[in-house]
């Protein structure tokens, strides 16, 4: 399966950022453009709410450099000053309120000039808040309010086969709408059903393992064990 690039608006619970997310070719693509890890990158241009993205890549609005993030991917902030929000009314200035995200994203040239831009599949939605569960309901999606005519549709109902699975019933999810919720394959979720009919999924909180566990005990969090002398019948 193909990676892609995201770009996200958050206020999660812990920490507000901004930024954008490369994955493992658009950053070979980046170190060839002189943006390597350590260099100083920005950007600006617009996001849409049908999911399109045109970030120019500059040094000019530089607020971060480019940092590692995990298994060949890089992360880097970016400046809210030069961000517009594009709707069908109009355009205005991106904020953190508007706590957006935008996954499938390529990195490419055009003039000389680096951009970060939508792909067939980019579709907005809103950010997985931190130390929140991320409730996905299972019902089709609408479809965009202004078509475009040179991509895929991008909410189109997907189809699905309900399964027998041991003792329950399994259902495929498409990678596509697990991308855009952040499931993976041994992820936790729990399921419910709502009175209208629909089935919600939502992600469980994160349960470590107990190497997890014992590597975070240190000298330091201990708890002190405390001796006595023998009291009563006891034997020593």
């Amino acid at each position: 399966m193909s990676n892609f690039s995201s770009y996200s608006v958050s206020h999660g619970n812990r920490k507000d950022h901004t930024g954008a997310i490369l994955d493992d070719q658009d950053t070979r693509f980046l170190r060839s453009h002189g943006f390597g890890d350590g260099e100083l990158i920005g950007a600006r241009g617009f996001v849409g709410v049908d999911g399109s993205v045109e970030l120019e890549l500059t040094r000019e609005t530089a607020c971060d450099v480019v940092r590692v993030y995990d298994r060949g991917k890089r992360i880097f902030r970016i400046a809210m000053a030069g961000l517009r929000l594009r709707t069908h009314s109009g355009e205005r200035p991106l904020t953190r309120e508007d706590d957006v995200y935008v996954g499938h994203l390529r990195v490419v040239e055009r003039g000389g000039r680096l951009y970060l831009v939508s792909t067939a599949r980019s579709r907005m939605t809103r950010c997985k808040k931190r130390n929140a569960a991320k409730r996905v309901v299972v019902r089709p999606l609408a479809p965009a309010a202004t078509p475009i005519a040179d991509r895929a549709p991008l909410h189109r109902p997907h189809a699905g086969l309900i399964t027998k699975w041991d003792d329950g019933l399994g259902l495929r999810v498409p990678d596509e709408i697990a991308a855009q919720v952040g499931l993976a394959e041994g992820a936790r979720v729990e399921i419910e059903a709502s009175d209208d009919g629909r089935i919600i999924v939502t992600r469980s909180p994160r349960h470590f393992t107990l190497d997890e566990l014992l590597a975070g005990m240190t000298p330091e969090r201990e708890h002190r064990l405390d001796d006595d002398d023998p009291r009563g019948g006891e034997i020593i």
